[in-house]
This record gives C-alpha cells, sequence and structure tokens, in this order.
C-alpha cells in the first residue's frame, strides 16, 4: 500500500447500520472502496477514521544498502543515495497514524467507560497488514495511533479487503462496532504525486520564464501505483491539453518498486514542439491514473520567438559595381511586448561570416526595423564568390539567421579564356560553349559579325552555352569572339573557326551500309542496300554520278576499290557473290566470284583490296575464315586460298590500310572471350601473328575494333570503354581509359577521330598522346553520327553516313600549312618557318620540333600566315619533324633533315685538309666507308671510315688504316670481292687490290696489281662475292667509250689475270649484281649499254657472274624503249631501278628471262631539267645528285619504298631537294638509314629517319 497522499477512513455512525461513504452528500457512492459504519442503536451517530498527514507521510528502509534510509516527501526531490548496488528494494515497512473523534460517538456508548476504555483494532484478512489495536481516550482525547506493518503489494493489486472493528474494553472487550459483515474494502489504488524540478528556460522576467527555443521542456518526478498514468502539460489559461511527449525518464519503477506500478519511471521530460505560438501563458504539468487527475502548481511561461527578416538587396548573383555593396532589408518580432521587455535589439550584417555593420534598434516599441546602407571596402569585395547572410536579436538573446545566400563580385569586364569546340561548320546552329571570368553579367555576345542575343542563354560567372551563328558563306574563316557586359568588353581574337562542311540530305533515306573514297579517281562510292552510288566531287561537296549496275545478288554491303586499276570490288547478299566493277566503262571485270561455304552462318563481313592485287575477305560464323583472292592481271582468271588462321573463331575482320599496303586481321573467339591479330604485308604477301597486351572485360569482344595508321607502321584497337595504340610489331606505346564506336587516323597529321552513333559530333585527338584530347566538330546541321565513315587520303576530307544524310566536312580547312627553309639543317642552325592558313593571331602559334614546342620568334604577320625564327632544338645526328600548332591543333609532320659532317667525328684528321673527296665506296661487311679523289694527285687519295649508329641516331666514326700501297692516282672507282678491296686508276690504267681481312688481324701490305689494256679506258668496276662460294673473287671492269662492242671484262683477285668477256654489251656504262643467297647459279649481272656513249639503243645485257670470263653469255637482253639514254642500274635488294640521261629520270624494271625483247618500264620519275649522275638506295628510300639546268648541283631524296607510303596511282616525287651554293655534289651512298654525300670538299651524313611523305 503506497500512501503518497492522504487517506480517509471515514466512519459515519448510526447505530442501527452501516453506509459507504459519500463525501459530498449527494446520495452517491463517491469511494467504493473508502469505509463506512452503520451504528446498532436507532438513534444516529457518526465518526470518521482519518490517516494523519504526516511529514513525511512514511519512510522507506532499503535492504541490503546499510540500512540507509531514502525519505519521500511532497516538497523534496527524489534521492537516490549511499546505494551501494545501484537497486532500490521494495517498500518494507510503512507506519500510519489514525486518529478518532470520539465527540462523535453517542453517549450510550461511552457512558461508564473509564480511560482508555476503547480500543480500535484494524483487521487485513490478505495479510498485507498485521493486527494492530490501540486505545481510545474519551476524555476529549481526540487521537489514537494505530501502527501495523505494510508488506509488498502486488501491483495488480488496487484495493485489500480491510476490517475496523471498536472494542469497549470495561466490559470485556465488547464490540460495538465492526464492518465486517458489510465486505468493506480498503483501497491501495493511490492518487499520483509529483514535482516539477525545472524548465529550459535561459533567462527569466520576474517570476515568469522565458522559452526562446522552439521546444519547452519541463523536468520533473511523478509517482503512481497505477500503470495507467499519463502525464501531460496543460494550457491553465485556456484549459487546453498540450500535445507533447515523454522524452526522457530515470530510475525504472517496475523492476525496482514493483507496486508502485511499470508504465512511468521516478523522472520525467515533458517535450513540446512548440509551433508559432507565443506570448504568456501558464502551464501545468497534468498526472491521471484514471481515477485520480492531479495537477501539479502551475509554471508561468513566456513563448518568445526569435525575430525574422528579409533580405532586398544584394540579390543572388548580384553584380556589384566599383562603388560598393547595396545592402537593405528589414527584421520584425511579432513577440514585441516593451512592457514586458521583449523587443528587437539588433541586426548584424555580415559578408564571409565577418560582421561588416551592427544595427541597433533605436524603437524598441516598434516590432519592425527597418536598413539599408552602401558596403564599400573593396578590400573584401574582391572579384569572386561571396557568401551574404544578416542576424537578428531580441532582448531576451533569441537571434535568427535569414538572406543567406552567396553573390558574385564582378568588377570586372568578362574574359573569355576559351571556346569548346573551337571549329565548326559555317552555317553554324551547333552549340558551343563559352569558359572564362566573370561573365554573369554578359549583356552582349557577337561572334564575328553576327550578334547574339543572350537573353535566353543560361549564364554563370565562368561558362555558358550557345546555339552558334552561321556566316554568309561557305569558306575557310577564323572570327573574333566578343563579350560585353556593363562595365565594358572583352574580344577572344580568332576564337572560333568556321570551316566548309554539308550535309546531303538526298540519301537519308537510303540505308547506308558501306562508303568509300576512290583517291585515284576522286570519286566516293556508296554501298546502300540495293546497290552502289558514285559520286564525283565539286569543289568539296560530293556530285551525283550515276547508279553502278550490279549482276550477282540483289543487295551490295560491302566494297573495297583498287589502287592500281579503275576498278570496285563488291560483296553482294543473299548469294555472297564477288563481283569486280570497271569504275570507267561501268561493267563486270571478271566473273562472278563464289565465295567458299565452310561452314554454319558462315558470311563475309569485311573485305580489303591491297596493292598487291590480293583481296582479303573475313567472315563470320562457325567457324570464321579467311580468303584471299587472286586476280590475274589481264582479269581471265583467278584463285581462292583459306589462309590457315586457326578454327576455334566465330568472326574474322579484316581492315586494311588507306594506301593499302598492309591490313590487320582481327579473329575473335567468342567462346573464350580471346582473340588473335594477325597482320598481312602486301610487299612480301606474307601473312604473320601479331602479339598485344589488350585485357578485355566480360561481353566486350563484340566491341573490339582496330584502325590502321595510313600505312599500317601502327594501329589502334578499341572498345567502348578503352583505346590502346601499338607499333606494327605489337609494342604497346599509350593507353587511354575511352572508347568510341569508329576511329580514324588522320592521313597526314598526329591526329586521329572518333565517331560514336548518337553523337552530333566527332572528336579530335592527339595520336602521340591519346589523353589529349584537341578539340571536336560539329557535323553540319547537328547531324547524327552513324559508325560509317572514312578519309580521302590527301587528309582533306571526311566523309560520314548521319541519320539525316551525308556529311562532308572539309579537314583541310582545320589545320595549319607550314613552309620552311633551310628543310637541310646542321646543328645551331636556324629555320624560317612560315605557317598559313593560321588565323590572325601569331600567339595561338606553336612551332613543334619532334613533339615539344620550340622557342620561336615572330618574325611577321601577313593576315592567316605568321613567320617565325627557329633554332634547331637537335642534339644528335636524327633527323626530325616539325610543324605548327595553332591553339594546340597540329598540322601536318613535314621533315627536318639532320646534317652533320663525317670529317668532324674523326680524332685523326692528318692530311684531310687538303683532301678533296669525290667518290664513295661502302664495305658493308667491314661497315667501313671509303672516300677517294680521282682528281688528288698528293700521297692522300683515299681514306677509309669505320662507321658504327649509336642507338640514339648517332654516327660514330674512326678512322682506319690501309697499306701506302693502296694510295694510288686518280683513283675512279672502288670494289669488294670478299676480303679484297680493289681500286681502279684511270689514269694509269691500273687495278689494285689488298686483303683487307690480313691487313687488319696482321698487318699484311701486300697489296697487289693489274694492268689493263691499254686499248681501253676503265670507267668502272663492280665486285663480286657468291655467298656459296667464298673461293670465287671475281672484278668485273668495263669500258664505256671503246668502238668495240665488247667491253666487259673479268679480273680475278686471286690469280691476277686480266680478261675480256665475249659478251656483246657495246658503250657498257653500269653492272649490278644481284646475289641469290642461296644459290649462286642463279644469281645475275646487269650489264647497261645505253645511248649516252653512242650506243644505238638502250638495254641491259644479262649474264650469270659466277661463270670464268670465258664462259659467260648472255642469258637476256632487256630492250628498253625509251627516248632517253639509259645509264645506270641499281638496287635496294626488293627492287631494280635503272636511271636515265633525257626527259625520262627513273624508271622501275622487273627482269624478264623470257626472251630478247622490248621491255616495259614504270616510270617513276620525270625531269628532264636535271641531269642525275649518282646514286644510292637504302631500304626506305633512294638518293640522287646531279646538275640543274643552271648548272648548279642538287641532291634529291625520294621514296623508294613507295607501296607502303603513297598510292601508286600517285606519281613518284621528289620528297626532298637540296641545293647547295658554290659546291657541287659528288656521290651518295645510303648505308642503313644514313644518307652519306660529298658535298664540295665534305662528306656530310643525312639521317633518314623520315615521314616518308610530300607536304600536302
Amino acid at each position: 500500500m503506497k500512501t503518497t497522499g492522504f487517506m480517509l477512513l471515514l466512519i459515519l455512525g448510526l447505530l442501527t447500520s452501516l453506509y459507504a461513504y459519500d463525501a459530498d452528500n449527494d446520495g452517491d457512492n463517491d469511494d467504493p472502496y473508502r469505509l463506512g459504519f452503520k451504528s446498532y442503536a436507532s438513534t444516529g451517530a457518526s465518526f470518521y477514521i482519518n490517516m494523519l498527514e504526516t511529514d513525511p507521510l512514511f519512510s522507506v528502509v532499503l535492504q541490503n544498502d546499510s540500512n540507509a534510509q531514502h525519505t519521500f516527501s511532497t516538497s523534496d526531490g527524489f534521492a537516490l543515495s549511499n546505494d551501494r548496488d545501484g537497486v532500490m528494494e521494495p517498500l518494507e515497512m510503512g507506519s500510519a497514524a489514525i486518529t478518532i473523534d470520539t465527540t462523535q460517538l453517542p453517549g450510550q456508548l461511552t457512558e461508564n467507560m473509564g480511560s482508555g476504555a476503547l480500543r480500535l483494532q484494524v483487521i487485513d484478512s490478505s495479510e498485507y497488514f498485521k493486527v494492530r489495536s490501540a486505545p481510545v481516550s474519551i476524555a476529549g482525547n481526540s487521537g489514537v495511533t494505530v501502527n501495523f506493518t505494510v508488506n509488498a503489494v502486488s501491483s495488480a493489486v488496487t484495493s485489500v479487503p480491510l476490517v475496523c472493528n471498536l472494542y469497549n474494553t470495561s466490559s470485556g472487550y465488547n464490540m460495538i462496532l465492526s464492518s465486517a459483515k458489510y465486505g468493506q474494502y480498503m483501497s491501495v489504488d493511490d492518487m499520483p504525486f509529483g514535482h516539477v524540478t525545472g524548465i529550459n528556460s535561459v533567462v527569466s522576467h520576474e517570476d515568469t520564464a522565458v522559452i526562446s527555443d522552439k521546444n519547452l521542456i519541463i523536468n520533473g518526478w511523478a509517482f503512481d501505483d497505477n500503470q495507467n498514468m499519463s502525464i501531460t502539460l496543460k494550457n491553465i489559461i485556456s484549459g487546453d491539453i498540450i500535445s507533447s511527449t515523454v522524452v526522457k525518464s530515470l530510475h525504472a519503477i517496475n523492476s525496482e518498486i514493483p507496486f508502485w506500478g511499470s508504465n512511468y519511471k521516478s523522472g520525467f521530460e515533458l517535450k513540446w514542439e512548440r509551433g508559432g505560438e507565443s506570448g504568456y501563458v501558464e502551464i501545468s504539468v497534468n498526472l491521471n491514473d484514471g481515477e485520480h487527475n492531479i495537477q501539479l502548481p502551475a509554471q508561468k511561461v513566456f513563448l518568445n520567438n526569435a525575430p525574422d527578416g528579409a533580405i532586398l538587396s544584394p540579390v543572388a548573383e548580384t553584380f556589384v559595381p566599383s562603388t560598393g555593396l547595396a545592402v537593405s532589408g528589414w527584421a520584425q518580432d511579432l513577440d514585441t511586448n516593451v512592457s514586458f521587455g521583449s523587443y528587437i535589439s539588433c541586426v548584424e550584417v555580415y559578408v564571409d561570416d565577418m560582421l561588416i555593420r551592427r544595427i541597433p534598434n533605436s524603437e524598441p516599441e516598434n516590432e519592425t526595423v527597418y536598413f539599408s546602407f552602401i558596403y564599400d571596402d573593396m578590400s573584401v569585395l574582391t572579384d569572386g564568390t561571396h557568401t551574404f547572410h544578416a542576424v537578428a536579436c531580441d532582448s531576451f538573446g533569441a537571434c535568427a539567421t535569414f538572406g543567406e545566400r552567396s553573390f558574385k563580385v564582378v568588377s570586372s569586364v568578362p574574359v573569355i579564356t576559351s571556346v569548346e569546340p573551337r571549329i565548326g561548320p559555317w552555317r553554324g546552329n551547333t552549340m558551343v560553349t563559352i569558359t572564362g571570368e566573370h561573365m554573369i553579367f554578359a549583356n552582349n555576345l557577337i561572334v564575328g559579325q553576327t550578334q547574339r542575343d543572350l537573353n535566353n542563354v543560361t549564364l554563370s560567372d565562368t561558362s555558358f552555352s550557345f546555339f552558334l551563328p552561321s556566316i554568309t558563306s561557305p569558306q575557310s574563316r577564323y572570327v573574333d569572339v566578343k563579350i560585353s557586359n556593363p562595365l565594358g568588353s572583352f574580344i577572344f581574337r580568332d576564337g572560333y573557326h568556321f570551316i566548309q562542311a554539308e550535309l546531303d540530305r538526298s540519301i537519308s533515306n537510303t540505308p547506308v551500309v558501306d562508303l568509300i573514297y576512290d583517291n585515284c579517281r576522286d570519286q566516293l562510292l556508296i554501298v546502300t542496300g540495293s546497290g552502289i552510288t558514285r559520286y564525283g566531287m565539286t569543289n568539296y561537296m560530293p556530285a551525283h554520278l550515276d547508279e553502278l549496275a550490279i549482276t550477282s545478288g540483289d543487295s551490295a554491303y560491302l566494297i573495297d576499290t583498287s589502287c592500281t586499276e579503275d576498278a570496285a570490288c563488291v560483296v553482294t547478299a543473299p548469294y555472297y557473290m564477288m563481283e569486280l566493277i570497271d569504275l570507267t566503262a561501268d561493267n563486270r571485270l571478271l566473273p562472278l566470284v563464289s565465295l567458299p561455304d565452310t561452314g554454319v552462318d558462315s558470311l563475309p563481313s569485311s573485305l580489303a583490296w591491297l596493292q598487291d592485287g590480293t583481296i582479303l575477305v573475313g567472315t563470320t560464323g562457325i567457324p570464321a575464315r579467311l580468303f584471299g583472292i587472286r586476280v590475274d592481271r589481264d582479269y581471265t582468271s583467278h584463285s581462292v586460298t583459306e589462309y590457315s588462321v586457326g578454327d576455334g573463331y566465330e568472326s574474322i575482320d579484316v581492315v586494311g590500310s588507306s594506301n593499302k599496303s598492309v591490313a590487320y586481321i582481327l579473329c575473335k573467339d567468342n567462346d573464350t572471350g580471346g582473340f588473335d591479330l594477325y597482320r598481312y604485308d602486301s610487299k612480301t604477301s606474307a601473312l604473320e601473328r601479331v602479339t598485344v597486351n589488350y585485357s578485355l572485360a566480360a561481353n566486350e569482344l563484340s566491341e573490339l575494333r582496330i584502325a590502321p595508321d595510313f600505312n599500317g607502321a601502327e594501329f589502334m584497337m578499341y572498345t567502348g570503354n578503352t583505346i590502346k595504340r601499338f607499333a606494327s610489331s605489337g609494342e604497346q606505346l599509350d593507353t587511354a581509359d575511352y572508347g568510341a564506336g569508329l576511329v580514324l587516323y588522320d592521313e597526314l597529321r598526329p591526329v586521329f577521330y572518333t565517331i560514336t552513333a548518337g553523337d552530333t559530333y566527332f572528336t579530335l585527338r592527339s595520336v602521340y598522346d591519346l589523353k589529349k584530347g584537341l578539340t571536336y566538330c560539329h557535323f553540319p546541321e547537328s547531324a547524327t553520327a552513324r559508325e560509317i565513315a572514312g578519309l580521302d587520303w590527301k587528309g582533306d576530307k571526311l566523309f560520314a553516313a548521319n541519320m539525316e544524310g551525308l556529311s562532308v566536312t572539309k579537314l583541310s580547312d582545320i589545320y595549319p600549312h607550314i613552309e620552311y627553309a633551310p628543310v637541310f639543317v646542321q646543328h645551331g642552325s636556324t629555320v624560317t618557318v612560315k605557317s598559313h592558313k593560321s588565323g590572325t593571331v601569331s600567339e595561338n602559334v606553336a612551332v613543334v620540333v619532334n613533339n615539344e614546342k620550340v622557342p620561336a620568334l615572330h618574325v611577321s604577320s601577313d593576315n592567316d600566315t605568321h613567320v617565325f625564327s627557329v633554332n634547331v632544338p637537335m642534339d644528335n645526328d636524327t633527323s626530325g619533324k616539325i610543324y605548327t600548332t595553332v591553339s594546340d591543333i597540329p598540322g601536318a609532320e613535314q621533315d627536318l633533315l639532320m646534317m652533320t659532317k663525317l670529317f668532324d667525328k674523326l680524332a685523326n684528321q692528318a692530311g684531310l685538309d687538303y683532301f678533296a673527296p669525290s667518290g664513295l665506296f661502302y664495305d658493308e661487311v667491314r661497315s667501313d666507308l671509303y672516300a677517294f679523289s680521282p682528281t688528288q694527285t698528293g700521297p692522300l687519295s683515299i681514306v677509309r671510315i669505320h662507321l658504327n649508329v649509336d642507338n640514339d641516331g648517332s654516327v660514330q666514326a674512326v678512322r682506319k688504316s690501309i697499306p701506302a700501297g693502296m694510295q694510288v692516282v686518280n683513283p675512279i672507282c672502288m670494289a669488294r670481292t670478299h676480303d679484297y678491296i680493289l681500286v681502279v686508276s684511270l689514269v694509269s690504267r691500273m687495278c689494285t687490290w689488298f686483303n683487307v681481312a690480313e691487313w687488319d688481324n696482321a698487318g699484311n701490305q701486300q697489296v697487289r696489281e693489274a694492268a689493263v689494256s691499254r686499248y681501253i679506258s676503265p670507267s668502272g668496276a663492280v665486285g663480286y662475292s657468291p655467298a656459296d662460294s667464298p673461293d670465287v673473287n671475281y672484278a668485273y671492269v668495263w669500258n664505256s667509250v671503246s668502238t668495240g662492242s665488247m667491253d666487259i671484262f673479268q679480273l680475278n683477285l686471286d690469280t691476277g689475270v686480266f680478261k675480256r668477256c665475249p659478251l656483246v654489251s657495246p658503250h657498257t656504262t653500269d653492272i649490278y649484281i644481284e646475289h641469290n643467297a642461296e644459290d649462286s647459279s642463279l644469281d645475275r649481272a646487269y650489264a647497261v649499254s645505253g645511248r649516252v656513249w653512242g650506243c644505238d639503243s638502250n638495254y641491259i645485257t644479262v649474264f650469270n657472274p659466277n661463270h670464268p670470263a670465258e664462259s659467260i653469255s648472255a642469258i637476256t637482253r632487256m630492250m628498253m624503249d625509251t627516248s632517253s639514254s639509259l645509264y645506270k642500274v641499281f638496287s635496294n635488294d626488293d627492287s631494280l631501278f635503272a636511271a636515265f640521261v633525257g626527259s625520262t629520270g627513273l624508271a622501275l624494271i622487273v627482269p624478264d628471262e623470257s626472251g630478247v625483247g622490248n621491255h616495259d618500264c614504270a616510270v617513276i620519275y620525270d625531269n628532264d631539267s636535271i641531269t642525275s649522275k649518282f646514286f644510292g638506295a637504302g631500304d626506305e628510300y633512294l638518293a640522287f645528285s646531279g646538275r640543274n639546268p643552271d648548272k648548279s648541283f642538287n641532291l634529291n631524296i625520294m621514296d623508294i619504298n613507295f607501296l607502303n607510303d603513297s598510292l601508286i596511282c600517285d606519281p613518284y616525287s621528289v620528297l626532298h631537294a637540296y641545293n647547295p651554293v658554290n659546291s657541287a655534289v659528288y656521290d651518295v651512298k645510303i648505308i642503313e638509314n644514313k644518307l652519306f654525300a660529298i658535298i664540295g670538299n665534305e662528306i656530310y651524313v643525312i639521317d633518314l629517319t623520315l615521314s616518308g611523305r610530300k607536304n600536302q
């Protein structure tokens, strides 16, 4: 039983009856558990039993806690001290004082009773109470105390059966009053009680707590024996219950004192999340257990809301003039009550969290404060982004922040730093993004001469995008971009570059499946679902020519063109036939070629027609196959070869280089997700595997594609996520983490293009740095890309199939073009560079040498041409590349040919000051270069130099000795046969030789000589060293000016015997010997007889040089049908060349031993204004020297390996020509990739690490 309030036991007595307690006399039983009594007698009497209100009401002794006594009272808070184990034990003992008012007893009951004759007994049948009794005094003793023990009462128990008996002890404990027969109960359901200990008020005004927080929080404690007790908050003034929650409590009751209930804990925290309520209010905590409603003492509260406000200026993204920042706004406090002390105290304004102004409230009775001022401290208001806010506080310290925003201070004119893209079609209407500073208030934009309205353009401070206007006509034109704001304007010179581009919508509804540009005929062939449409070129736009007839199948879907004939190869469906079409006569050249059906769903899927006449076809299916179709030159027959590349592939893709010299074959295995790569070289007709490192993600194999550069020297592999660049060997050169649907190498510049389906543009990227994006260019009219596109070989045009039609972009408009001199440079040379098509701003132009920008002195400008002076930065013997960029967009690479003086590399230069070489001979076995002087009459006529080329391309030279006897007078030529070095003297008509191996190893100075017949004048000599016959040491000496017909002599260097060969070869001018590495019986010597020295015709006599002189006879004689005079024959081991004097300069010849007769020669160089005399050939280049019409000398370099670097339909041409001033050019020799040339009295070394392409 918990006696937290006072317990009334009212005894209202009538002698004859007992009745329940009715406190308000309304006839109702107010409390069914309160005791009531009825008297025995007819006369009524009433009395009551009252539990005293004492303080403390009762005490609690805790077990196991050192008998520490914890006290509860109505005035104290809840305390728990000296707690050994932290657990409050159940209540053990309570005491109560019960008082009986004896004046209310009937007199007849108390008559004749002595003192202490009355005794009250309390009986609890449920054993919660122990029996106790106490005497009752009649003589005015109004109180008697009955003590009893209280046991633990279950929390489920709300009442206890309690019987009160009143005895007269003077007559032997006679009961005069008892409640037993009426079944009365004593209630143990007591009223709640509690106490408020605190409220979250920071300040108070008089006896009122001021609450500025949005939440009103009341702390206190409360107890009840009823588990249903609720704790609520009540507005006393309005009588309303306030919505609140108990958010915190302490010390659980249910486990500590179970009979006190489990619903609430002793400590509580009430939280009122108030809305807009404000002002004075009285609140009270209300405790209700369903039976009792207790209201704790009221709390006086002033609900205070922080002021609010608004900022009128500055607005977001504001423009701040140089005069400063204009600030205005207002703050308002609706709780203003001056009498109560509530009003706005001040407003503070902050910029970048720094206080810039404090505004006190001079009129506190006004609930609104207005403010306005100019802040002009420009040290704070620098250009850039700033933050702003204001704070208003009231008299009670409640503050609110308002007007938070960022704003831009712009005290400068806008500045453009980039326009992206910087290039685009002349018709405009493409999206362009301008980046820079201070652009937020831009109000005017002019591109070229066209003003662009910015009213509907979303501007930020650093960038904005807009649709570009057009220019008036199709042209390549740089234009300025001018932007303005109220402070002024900025001009981004050459900010945009309009280029020529057009969209032909006439084929928008035609399903383009392939396209190719026929470089030899300048025609565009478009493959559609129904045939082939041919376009000619008008300016840079295609003009429809005709439709090419296809006789097989019903549609074409693959096409390639020949580089040697006016023909196209077409694969048609559904029968998968291959057809060759004559592009000149528009008819079929060859009966239909049926491609083999080798597997399930095996279909042709890729095609490449290469320079050697092979047509490679890749298929898809199970299994995929690779075929090669070889067609006879007269188109009368063909053969089909299947190449062995394995059986595990589902697709084989063939991609040819644009000059048709190389094809790469990509074989995909869907089962393993892997691939293999092969390379086909049309020069050797060899197919070899290429190993590359390219890891593919799951399901990425189908996306893998390959793109070779113009001659297949390198290639890229790519997917939609990754791109890698490789050398032809498979060595990885670069990688980047982005992908593309289609990659195309530019034909001239170090640039490649990427196209992705769905885009409206193509990108330009650097070949040398895959991660470097140069810019992008929209297709005309922002046409949507498909992944079908191609380039012309001259790098002039990009053709692309778009969803809206066929677009043509003139790529040559994009790039700068240079002229420079000199082309041949030495260390420390200064080169003058003219950069054309480079816009009007010279600062945008950079000169690049070997992929590094170099310092360039601006000399002059003329419209879009700028002249610079550049000091050559190259520091070794390797030639380099030079080009210019305009805003990082590169032009075509051009060659800078490095020239170094060989003699400067020699430590021992004794005698070289007077040595004037005019002839060269190279001993390739020992890497020795011999220079000789036919006009030298002194002791030094021959110089021997050993050569070595370092990894960086530098030439190392060491002078080596020869026997003194080899310094012959007037040497005109030299030759080698195995270990013998031979020199021929014109004046003495002597052949002199020595064994170089014996000289170098043992110092053997033996020199041997053989006299030439006095009837001839030797003109030249060649040595013969058969690979499989080291004992054959022949030298062949010829006479060009004799009047006879047999002018070739054989000298046996072992015996010294000199014999005339019985071979008719009058006026021999040259002999070239071609060796067969495996069988010397197949060695051939080509002896030239030409009109130069009076021969009636030009022909080449072919014989086997392995025979003794007397056994030599002509194998065949090849007649050269040309008006020019045949002069020389030379080779690079791959091709045989003939040199002429006259209108025909150089020709390719193919040996033909079928019989004597006229022989075709393919003229590769015509220039009757140059008389050529000396020739040299290497693997890549050919060099020849001669005289110009003005008698000056020249040195010319031509691409000898033309199939790798050009299309055969283009004429051979000189790549580079050197014309020395006042110096003669004599002999030339190409050794590896170095050209050795005698110019004046010097031997120059010229590195031939070149691009192989003439500047377009």
